[in-house]
Parts: C-alpha cells; structure tokens; sequence
C-alpha cells in the first residue's frame, strides 16, 4: 500500500500488519470448591514407608531365624520341655524377636488409627497420623511390658526358673506370631479397602488364637495335675483376659476422646 503525502509516493508502514484486538473482560463466575480427596493409607508415603520398614524387619529377622521359630512354635504345642540347647539358642534370638515384638505394636497402631478413621472421617484433618500411630504403639508396648513385668513377678512367687523361663520364651514367641499374623491384615487395610467388619473378624481371630496357645501352654508349663484346669483357668483369667478387657476399654475411651475433641474444638 503506498500513500500519497505532499505529492509524493510513501510507503505505508502498517502495511500487512495484523489489526489490533481490543482487550475484553471476560466476567468471572462464582467457583465452587472440590471435593476433597478421603484420607487414604496408600496415598501416605509415611504409612508407606512404616508398612514396608516392617516388612523389611520381618523379613530379616524370620530369614535368620525362620526355623528355629517354626521349631519353638511346634514345641509349643506339645507336652515335653525345652532342653538347654533351645535356650541357648533363645539368647543369641532374643533381640530380634525383640524388634519383631516392637513391629507388633506398630502394627497395632496402624490398625487403631484405621479405626478412628472409620469412627471418624473427619479426624484425618485433625493432627499428624504419625503422632497418634505412634502412641497408639507406644502404648501398645507399654502394656506388653507391664504385662510382662507381672507374669514375672506372680510367677516367681509359686513356680520354679526352668517353667518361668519356659513361659517368658512361649509368651514372647506368641507376641512375634501375632506380629507375623498381622502384616496381611495391614496390607489388606491399606491397599485393598478391607471392610471394618472383616478386619474385626480377622483381628478377633488372631488375638482368640493367641489366647488359646498361651492357655494351653500356662497348664501344661505350670499345672499338670487333676483339677489343675481351676487354677489354670484362675490363673490365665486374672493375667491375660482382664488385662486385655482393660486395655479394650482405655482404646475405646481415647477414641472417643479423640472424636468428641474433633467435634467441639
């Protein structure tokens, strides 16, 4: 394009340049938030990283002592007593069954957590998972250890070293077994969406199947004679099912803590 100024022939600059656009607003409408995502274990990398830190104890501490394990459990379900090789061996094992002891009760914490969730949704908002996973082990070793404390200080009143150690070795092997039993419940929990009608089952289930093995080793450890079920039956009530009764409830009461302090702060 070529325009004419004072007689002569100037090309037109804005020639085969594009229009200019004029700016619009463009009216903003109201938005409405999403809805959020629930609170999942397997999208926490922290409850990932506990779950497989237990799976890597585990698999550590059976590939060591695997056999003899599943060699003491056998025993355990039989009359004869241990011989002095097994303790001996029972030294040199202790601090791993240790440690898959201290894996029970990170376990048990995962699971009580998972069960404030289902009392309490909400509550996934309310604090760390961590903190309360972690007090919910912590007391889950502190009532190991009482519970342990007192077998040892009633036994020592009425039964000799060979049946209390006996009885230390059976209750520890129990706490590893339920351990073990419990890392498919987990991993169902977390990454299968188990219901919380099959995870109470299957907890019942191993918690009445360690109950059974610890009783029918405390008569055949302490009494043998006739009428000695009485005793036994006294002795196992008082030690191992009350203690349980009250742990049941004071994880019954601090759940309901949690929820009533959710709901009125």
């Amino acid at each position: 394009t070529v325009a004419v100024v004072s007689g002569r022939s100037v090309p037109d600059s804005t020639a085969g340049q594009a229009p200019a656009l004029a700016t619009v607003a463009v009216p903003s409408a109201p938005g409405y938030a999403g809805t959020p995502t629930p609170y999942a274990y397997r999208n926490d990398n922290g409850i990932t990283a506990i779950i497989l830190a237990c799976l890597l104890l585990a698999a550590i501490v059976l590939s060591r002592s695997g056999f003899y394990l599943t060699h003491r459990l056998r025993e355990t379900l039989h009359a004869h007593s241990h011989s002095a090789d097994d303790s001996e061996h029972t030294e040199n094992e202790v601090g791993g069954f240790i440690a898959l002891t201290g894996m029970t009760c990170m376990l048990w914490g995962l699971m009580y957590y998972d069960y404030l969730l289902d009392r309490t949704p909400a509550i996934a908002g309310v604090g760390s998972p961590y903190v309360v996973v972690a007090l919910a082990a912590g007391g889950m070793a502190v009532y190991y250890a009482a519970k342990f404390s007192i077998y040892s200080a009633v036994n020592a009143v009425f039964f000799s070293a060979r049946q209390r150690r006996e009885w230390a070795e059976t209750y520890l092997l129990q706490t590893v077994a339920t351990g073990v039993l419990l890392i498919p419940l987990v991993l169902a929990v977390a990454y299968q969406d188990l219901t919380p009608h099959r995870q109470a089952v299957y907890s019942a289930v191993v918690v009445a199947l360690g109950k059974l093995v610890l009783f029918y080793r405390s008569g055949r450890t302490f009494f043998n004679g006739r009428g000695a079920w009485v005793h036994n039956f006294l002795y196992f009530c008082t030690l191992e099912v009350i203690p349980a009764l009250l742990l049941w409830r004071a994880l019954l009461w601090a759940a309901g803590k949690a929820a009533i302090q959710y709901l009125f702060n």
